[in-house]
This record gives structure tokens, sequence and C-alpha cells, in this order.
């Protein structure tokens, strides 16, 4: 059988710390990264997918 709840345990939702910004990780991957949006534009690239368009284009 399970205890009491401690008061500051009942509403997890209050005590929710945030968590990495979902930009810097996908900054700090190694591989190409392209967020494109319905109408064909890229609304995020990372620094990976620089570089690898940056040498595909190139050529």
């Amino acid at each position: 059988m399970v205890g009491p709840v401690s008061p500051e345990l009942k509403n997890p939702e209050e005590r929710v710390e945030p968590g990495p910004d979902a930009s810097l990780i996908l900054k700090s991957l190694p591989h190409p990264v392209l967020v494109i949006k319905d109408d064909g534009i890229a609304s995020y690239v990372n620094d990976a997918a620089e570089v690898f368009l940056a040498s595909v284009l190139r050529f």
C-alpha cells in the first residue's frame, strides 16, 4: 500500500521544470536537419545542414 502523497507532489504540473530548448538540441546534432513548411519554404536549418548544403550547392 502507498502512503499519503506529500503536498508538493500532489499537482506535478505546477512543478514542471523547463526542459532544454528544442532548437538547441537540433543545432547540436551532427546530422543535417531541415524543417520545411507546407509551402515548401525552410523554416529551420541547423549548422550541419548549412555545411552540407553549401558543399552540395558549390558543385
